[in-house]
């Protein structure tokens, strides 16, 4: 009689602790937060990614686990990053990044925010980009919280309700649901500090 084989798991997090991992992006597979801050950036300022023979925008370049997650990037192989490019945008000229960790010694993120903003001469948001740290398996764009706040006068209800998206979609596990009220305030004060930025 033949033994049934153990059936593979690609993130150890999916049955262990959880408390730093992803609410967003992941899969049966995988769970595991993408670690990093810078490209959490060059994902809110559209970068495009070099590999020597071909341009792709980073949004396609990181890669979502569902059923393979071995593969995190979309290179080839024998592909290698030779350059980065960062569109010049009105958001990119005045931007901030914010990052809350559990303590100060310790380099990954909590939740982080990559955000860049410009106002109109009437006052409403002419240009607003948004990409979240620590919550999502990748660099993680806030579209919906953009296209909320885009055109209008940035209230604070409005502020408030837009950055609640933040975690539109999330699939929150016991030890981390903490980040589903972390992104949207930090969001939200990465918002704040632009405006006041802009009226100073």
């Amino acid at each position: 009689m033949q033994q049934a084989q153990p059936r593979q798991r690609g993130c150890a997090a999916l049955d262990g602790a959880t408390h730093n991992h992803a609410l967003l992006g992941g899969s049966a597979a995988c769970i595991a937060t993408y670690p990093g801050d810078f490209a959490v950036a060059l994902a809110a300022f559209d970068a495009v990614v070099e590999t020597g023979t071909r341009w792709m925008p980073v949004a396609d370049f990181f890669l979502l686990p569902g059923d393979t997650p071995q593969r995190e990037f979309a290179l080839e192989p024998g592909e290698v990053i030779t350059a980065l490019c960062i569109p010049d945008s009105a958001a990119a000229r005045r931007s901030t990044y914010l990052k809350l960790r559990d303590r100060a010694s310790y380099e990954f993120a909590s939740v982080s925010v990559a955000a860049g903003l410009a106002l109109g001469a009437d006052g409403r948001i002419a240009a607003l980009r948004l990409a979240l740290g620590g919550v999502a398996t990748i660099p993680w764009r806030l579209r919906a919280v953009e296209a909320a706040l885009i055109g209008e006068i940035p209230t604070p209800a409005l502020l408030r309700e837009a950055s609640a998206l933040a975690m539109r979609g999330a699939a929150p596990r016991a030890d981390n649901r903490h980040k589903l009220a972390l992104a949207p305030r930090l969001v939200h004060r990465a918002i704040e500090q632009l405006l006041q930025g802009e009226a100073a």
